[in-house]
């Protein structure tokens, strides 16, 4: 016999539920771990590390501190130096300095240790600044004149009339645009001392003797000038001019005075100056430099002296 089983006990029936929506679940949000905790960690890191970093550099090694220190070089702020003068003894030395108007000094002995100085102090507003100097045996500048000339007028023949190389004949016209330019671009300076005069000795001495060329008139300034300039030290210089013979001399006078003498070509000249006026100005008026014989000063020193 067959036995019938209700069917809800054989096939479960689905629970059926009411019409009713399901609930709504959020997304799941995921959970982020702040960033101040790495800033944290970092920064007590880098605490730490300087701390360590100054104990060994200030604390347990400070000489080595020190050393590292001075080791730092210094920078110097000051301004460059001036150049070194380029120094020269003779005229050709000087003579590419000049032109160029470079920082350079000529230096030629005198007799008895007197000096001829160029002194060449650069360019200035297209001005060449240079000066003449005579210095004596003691030191003392007998003359002295500072020049700012051209730089077109910075030639051979300026330097030349430095030396005197324009009073050889044919060079007349050289010699009178070079004192022009003296005149117009040259300053004098008054001498700050003049030169004590040195007693004459009680017996004249016998004058030392030189012969110079006429081509070297810096032969014959030199030896008067030194003779003039120091106690009238007696010197004889023999020279040629125009085919003739000229004999300049220079003796001790009385109380100081000084003796010079010229004779040949026509001319026989003898003067006694006063000690006050024995100065290299005079001496080179009566060889006919500078211009100095047109001096209203030299002209009445001359006039009362020379006979």
């Amino acid at each position: 016999m067959l036995l019938l089983m209700p069917t809800e006990s054989i096939f479960p029936q689905p629970d059926i539920q009411p019409n009713v929506p399901s609930p709504i679940i959020p997304p799941l949000v995921p959970v982020r771990k702040p960033k101040y905790a790495i800033f944290i960690v970092a920064f007590i890191f880098l605490v730490a590390l300087e701390a360590v970093i100054s104990y060994f550099l200030f604390i347990k090694n400070p000489k080595e501190k020190s050393s590292v220190a001075l080791s730092v070089p210094t920078i110097s702020l000051q301004p460059s130096p001036t150049p070194t003068p380029v120094l020269c003894s003779d005229p050709p030395c000087l003579m590419p300095q000049f032109l160029a108007c470079a920082s350079s000094k000529l230096t030629m002995p005198f007799m008895e240790g007197s000096s001829f100085v160029v002194t060449v102090y650069g360019k200035e507003n297209g001005l060449c600044r240079y000066s003449l100097t005579i210095v004596d045996t003691k030191g003392i500048q007998l003359s002295t004149s500072l020049c700012s000339v051209p730089m077109e007028k910075m030639t051979k023949d300026t330097l030349g009339h430095l030396f005197g190389e324009d009073k050889n004949p044919g060079k007349e016209a050289i010699k009178a645009e070079q004192d022009k330019l003296e005149n117009e671009y040259c300053v004098k300076k008054p001498l700050t001392s003049t030169p004590s005069p040195v007693q004459s000795p009680q017996t004249s001495p016998t004058p030392k003797k030189v012969t110079c060329g006429s081509e070297d008139p810096m032969c014959i300034f030199t030896n008067i000038i030194n003779g003039f300039t120091n106690g009238c030290t007696a010197v004889e210089v023999t020279t040629t001019a125009d085919g003739g013979q000229v004999t300049l001399t220079v003796s001790p006078g009385a109380n100081g005075s000084c003796r010079f003498q010229m004779k040949g070509l026509g001319v026989d000249q003898d003067c006694l100056f006063a000690k006050e006026n024995v100065t290299t100005m005079v001496i080179k008026g009566m060889l006919g430099m500078d211009n100095i014989p047109k001096d209203p000063e030299f002209i009445t020193i001359k006039a009362a002296s020379c006979k």
